[in-house]
């Protein structure tokens, strides 16, 4: 040891003059190492003769050159131990080399490195031991704890425990690796473990864990037993102590410690010892050392058979005490307790019900019987009974009939010899309405009933079923009647017999397609197979077809289909939803071009008239233009016909307002409505020369027309026998002087209509007193009339013009 500090002394001495020498150098590189043990706590190291105990890292010079030492402990010959011990002696540290990160070992504890900037670290494990400190609690210690080994007779011994694996018997010292330590304690019989104190922690569990990470004082505490013996009368039976099972000994023992009559040998049933000496008390079958004043549980299995074949009954234990009772030990450990369990003498009690498995009560408790054996006691009493009434476990209903002993329903048994007795029932009529699925609710006999539903009645009688045709169970699943095997009608009537008869009603699960189109008004949806209410049955694999609306084309599906096609099969395992999503496209629909007025016989326009374009996706949104002239432009929407613009009252997505020119010919011509950005949309439509139609108010059968003094005639404002009224239309023909399209009839003197018109109330001719373009008003015509003063009572007369053979649709003047 004095060589190596000394050449560590030189070694240092050298380092220093090399460091003097390189300090008055410039431009050196710097080497960062780290150096550290593994886990390393509490564990310590030396650099260049100075110790440390946790992580450092040194910057040095490349090139220079360090002492490293892992220091370890010395033997007294001066040679070295394969560890370190720690300052306070309580902790040891195992040593396996050093490494670097160059991944060079090095196995000498003190090792001299060479600086680089390539090296990072150096590191060595030290795995740490700790001192282990067991102590007894009783005196004299077991000196041995080899169960084969001879054991002193100087005194009772307690036992020995096991630490990690090693076994000590006295008061010892040892070190041990970190980590999780077993603890075992073994109490020599006479003695019993009471309990651990680890570090001053107590447990009394005779088998444990510590996790060993630092010293710990182990104690390990020891006292006397109290012991108790169990016996059986007759002996050699079992009994049971704390649920374990246990046999006892032949022999008898008195209450004064004297063999009685049986075998003299006590028969060990433990391991340790397998000799004992005078100072080790032996435990025999039955015998237990208990903790003075510690409960246990005891009692006896029953019935149990002696070894010639004898049934016995546990009846009870000498001290009183029956099955499954609390036993607490004494407290006197000088004293042997002795603990009979008691026999009677036994037989075979042996129960049946006809049909099987039907329910008895054997002493007031009741029983499912599945030809079961008691065993009972010569000379006890047992009752049993049978219920008058029950049901088994098919809800089938039974009634008792008698015993085979002719002994009535309740009986009370006195125990001479073996039983063997047999409850015998006879089934009532039952009908069982169930359904498949079950638990679907069923109408029986005018009752709401879950299935399966049980009808009890007398032969004859009749029980009325009413299965529902749907059971839904959400809004989107529901089961759908399917009949009841032998007919298909969900109302039946059953007549009871004395058989049990079984209904099931059929359901077949189905859920719901729910089909939305988007716009929602833009598709019509055909699925095959057909349904009425869009419900499928659960299997169902179902084609669907997204048939687009005139205005709208199909642009792609969405929800649980996908894809551009129109067409898709869904297979319906689950409610299913089915989105077909549209583009708008302008659409005219044959006889979508009309007078303004509403549908006129012949379905044609005059020139110079108002006209309504129905259709589909006509315009981006309703908007109205000026009233004089009329623009030709709304909403970036035009309408031509040839090569002419239409004068616009106002245009929307579903109609547009337009007047004719005035000299459009006679005959079918084509109009096209183009909203910028959209498709052009074509359409037909055939002008006559008169075209009468007559205006209504709005949303209202009555006819737009005005009392003499212009206001408006309603229901509440009727016109008057012989009052001149005035009818608003248009399409009535041309007129005497020429209205520019498009702009106010200006005309105050009148612009009359160049055809003769006729007015007819019903079948009545009614001659007007004048009929013209409207004033002030673009493509409107007038006619005014006097009504006929013989109109007799409150009328709503139909009126209509005709014009050239042309008439007009009819409206309707209330008359007063």
């Amino acid at each position: 040891m004095k060589k190596l500090i000394s050449k560590i002394g030189f070694l240092m001495g050298g380092l220093l003059a090399l460091g003097g020498g390189l300090s008055a150098q410039t431009n050196i590189v710097g080497s960062s190492v780290r150096v550290y043990t593994e886990p390393g706590a509490g564990a310590r190291f030396m650099v260049d003769g100075v110790t440390y105990y946790a992580s450092q890292t040194f910057t040095w010079p490349a090139g220079s050159k360090h002492v490293i030492e892992f220091p370890l402990k010395s033997k007294l010959d001066g040679s070295l131990e394969s560890y370190q011990e720690s300052l306070d002696k309580q902790s040891q540290f195992a040593f396996s080399g050093w490494q670097d990160s160059n991944g060079t070992p090095y196995t000498s504890s003190a090792i001299v490195i060479l600086a680089d900037p390539s090296l990072k670290w150096i590191r060595t494990q030290a795995a740490p031991a700790y001192r282990v400190t067991v102590r007894f609690s009783s005196f004299p210690k077991t000196t041995s704890c080899d169960p084969a080994a001879p054991i002193p007779q100087d005194a009772l011994r307690t036992g020995f425990v096991i630490v990690g694996g090693t076994c000590f018997g006295s008061d010892s010292e040892t070190f041990m690796a970190a980590g999780t330590t077993q603890l075992r304690a073994i109490a020599f019989p006479g003695s019993v473990f009471v309990g651990w104190s680890v570090n001053g922690s107590t447990s009394t569990v005779a088998s444990r864990s510590i996790v060993l990470n630092g010293p710990v004082t182990i104690a390990a505490q020891f006292t006397q037993s109290k012991r108790v013996q169990f016996l059986t009368e007759p002996s050699a039976l079992n009994v049971l102590v704390d649920r374990s099972l246990t046999p006892t000994s032949d022999r008898f023992v008195l209450a004064d410690d004297r063999p009685g009559i049986g075998n003299p040998t006590c028969q060990s049933n433990l391991n340790l010892p397998p000799n004992p000496p005078l100072t080790v008390p032996v435990l025999c079958f039955g015998e237990f050392d208990f903790i003075p004043g510690s409960r246990h549980t005891i009692g006896a299995p029953s019935p149990q058979y002696t070894r010639t074949g004898e049934m016995y009954v546990f009846d009870k234990f000498s001290n009183g005490q029956g099955d499954n009772a609390v036993f607490v030990a004494g407290t006197n450990v000088g004293v042997r307790e002795i603990l009979t369990a008691k026999f009677l003498p036994g037989v075979n009690a042996s129960f049946l019900t006809n049909p099987a498995n039907l329910k008895l009560s054997i002493n007031n408790r009741d029983v499912l019987f599945l030809n079961y054996n008691f065993a009972w006691a010569i000379g006890h009493t047992h009752t049993i009974s049978a219920p008058s009434e029950q049901r088994d476990a098919n809800g089938r209903r039974w009634r008792f009939k008698g015993w085979s002993n002719d002994g009535p329903a309740t009986q009370t048994l006195t125990v001479t010899g073996p039983i063997r007795m047999t409850a015998t029932y006879e089934a009532l009529p039952q009908v069982v309405i169930s359904s498949s699925p079950t638990g679907l609710p069923i109408h029986v006999d005018g009752r709401d009933c879950s299935t399966p539903c049980t009808v009890d009645k007398a032969a004859g009688s009749e029980v009325s079923v009413r299965a529902s045709k749907v059971i839904s169970m959400s809004p989107q699943t529901r089961y759908e009647f399917q009949g009841w095997g032998d007919t298909e009608t969900n109302t039946r009537v059953i007549s009871l017999d004395s058989d049990r008869q079984v209904f099931v009603a059929q359901y077949s699960l189905a859920h719901q397609l729910a089909s939305y189109g988007e716009p929602a008004n833009g598709v019509t949806f055909v699925t095959e197979p057909a349904s009425t209410d869009g419900f499928f049955s659960a299997d169902a694999v179902v084609r669907v077809k997204a048939e687009a609306k005139s205005g709208f084309k199909f642009k792609r599906w969405d929800g649980d289909l996908a894809g551009t096609y129109n067409q898709g099969t869904i297979v319906m395992s689950s409610p299913r939803t089915v989105l077909a999503k549209l583009d708008k496209v302008p659409f005219i629909p044959p006889a979508g071009i009309r007078n303004a007025a509403g549908e006129t016989p012949d379905m044609t326009v005059a020139p110079g008239s108002i006209i309504a374009i129905l259709g589909e996706s006509l315009a981006p949104n309703y908007e109205a233009g000026r009233t004089n002239p009329l623009q030709q432009t709304l909403a970036n929407v035009t309408v031509r016909v040839g090569d002419s613009l239409l004068p616009l009252l106002w245009v929307s997505p579903t109609e547009i307002r337009a007047q004719v020119l005035s000299t459009i010919p006679d005959g079918e011509h084509e109009l096209r409505v183009r909203w910028e950005g959209t498709p052009e949309v074509v359409g037909k439509f055939i002008v006559s020369r008169n075209s009468p139609g007559l205006f209504r108010l709005e949303n209202e059968p009555v006819a737009l027309a005005t009392h003499a003094d212009g206001s408006q005639i309603t229901a509440q404002s009727p016109a008057k026998r012989g009052e001149l009224v005035t009818l608003y239309g248009t399409g009535f023909g041309p007129y005497e002087r020429i209205v520019v399209d498009g702009f106010l009839n200006t005309f105050t003197l009148g612009n009359a209509l160049v055809d003769r018109l006729e007015v007819f109330a019903g079948d009545r001719l009614i001659q007007p007193d004048w009929s013209g373009a409207a004033t002030n008003e673009i493509g409107l015509a007038v006619t005014r009339f006097r009504v006929p003063p013989d109109m007799t009572g409150e009328v709503a007369q139909e009126f209509r013009v005709m014009v050239n053979g042309k008439a007009s649709n009819s409206v309707v003047i209330p008359i007063q």
